[in-house]
Formats: C-alpha cells, structure tokens, sequence
C-alpha cells in the first residue's frame, strides 16, 4: 500500500476544526474508530485504543477495524484484550513511553506489552494515575503533567518534569481533561488542541517547551480541549 507522504497522526474526529487546523499544516489525519464498550467521552480517543512501542501497534479486541487502516505503517500490530468501560479495565494501553521507560500503572497493563517490555530491556514505571498517557506531555525526554505521582516516579529515574495545575482543560462529560490528551508532538513542534497562552501556567509551560529545544503551536483560539491526543504513525 501507498503511504501518505506527509505526517500522518491516529487522532479522534470529534473536532473538526482541530483536523483542518492540523491539515492545514500538512499534517494527515487517520481517524480513529468507535469503542461503544468506553464511556462516552472517551469512545474515539486514540491515546486509549493504540499504544505504539518502537515498530510495533498494540491495539484492543474491540477496535479490530482499526487494524486495516494502521497496519501499512507497523512492522506488527498485536491485538489485546478489550478494553471496557470501568476504570481502571479502560486504560490498559494508556501508557507513556518516554527514553527507556514505560509510565502505566502496572497491575493493568496488557500482557502483550509488558511482554515487549520485558523482552526489550523497557523498565515499566508504576504509577497510581490509570491515564498514564492521557495526563502525560512529552518533550524529549522531559514531560508536562499535573499529576503528583507522575512526576515523582519520572524524577526518580532522572526525567525532567514540570507540574502545573490540574484542570483549565475541557473533556466533555467530565470535570476536566489532561494536558497530553490536549496536545500532540510532531518533530520538534508541539501541537495544542486549543490556545496554551488560556492555561494558568502558560509562561511556565512555555519555557520549559523552549528550554528543551522545541517550539510550539495553538491550533485554535479556544480552550484547551482534551480529546485523547494524537499518535504518530508516519
């Protein structure tokens, strides 16, 4: 199969002015598909249904259509158990890899991926926060969370991390959203689902994207709007 020559992001189809903001950058959107078993809010976000590992996809049972339309560009894509809708059985993809770690919390963590982990030398960090990814921004090898957890285990392997406040983030159906369902990261650029200069720790978040070398881009002029971020497939 032909790829796509630009960027191409796994991302959900529920803001279509965040997609014609990213494809105006020339940035190719696959879409991610309906997981009925999730809370309603949660249905389409792509930090839920893949985590990618190195070359490889991990996707749950219940999101089988999306194998097709990722397939072209993994080496393998793994399917795992369903996910459902009771937390924490929602979240077992919902992890951060970042360098050689891999942020989850671990009693939920599908097997298959543990499994790589284990193989490939990945040191799986625990954590108490479920939404591993979804509350998780990653730079480099440096992160922006509001979760306490988070950041003690990522400054105990020596990872960077700026905490900034919970909430002044929109997820429908919810009290608030996280700061890496908000935004996406391609090369040296990140990409906020809404205006960052809106948040309360805008001057901090700010400098610590350009203390890391990357530059940054709101996608629109609203509130920050958490919509389970974007995955990079190309």
């Amino acid at each position: 199969m032909l790829l796509h020559n630009k960027h191409t992001v796994l991302i959900s189809p529920a803001n279509s002015k965040l997609i014609k903001a990213l494809e105006a950058r020339d940035i190719h959107c696959i879409f991610s598909e309906e997981i009925s078993e999730l809370i309603e809010y949660e249905k389409y976000h792509a930090d839920m249904q893949l985590l990618k590992i190195q070359d490889t996809a991990y996707i749950p049972e219940n999101s089988k259509c999306l194998y097709e339309k990722i397939k072209p560009y993994f080496s393998s894509v793994i399917t795992c158990k369903p996910l459902s809708g009771k937390y924490p059985h929602n979240v077992s993809l919902n992890a951060g890899l970042i360098d050689n770690y891999l942020f989850c919390r671990e009693t939920t963590l599908a097997t298959e991926v543990r499994e790589r982990c284990n193989e490939n030398n990945i040191k799986i960090i625990n954590v108490n926060q479920g939404y591993a990814k979804c509350s998780t921004l990653i730079i480099n090898n440096s992160i922006i969370t509001s979760d306490v957890s988070i950041k003690k285990a990522a400054e105990n392997v020596g990872i960077r991390v700026l905490l900034i406040q919970p909430g002044f983030i929109e997820l429908n159906g919810a009290e608030y959203g996280f700061i890496g369902g908000a935004s996406g990261v391609i090369g040296d650029t990140v990409y906020f689902f809404g205006n960052i200069s809106k948040h309360p720790n805008y001057t901090n978040i700010a400098s610590f994207i350009n203390e890391n070398g990357m530059n940054f881009i709101s996608l629109t002029d609203e509130k920050l709007q958490d919509i389970g971020g974007f995955v990079n497939l190309k």
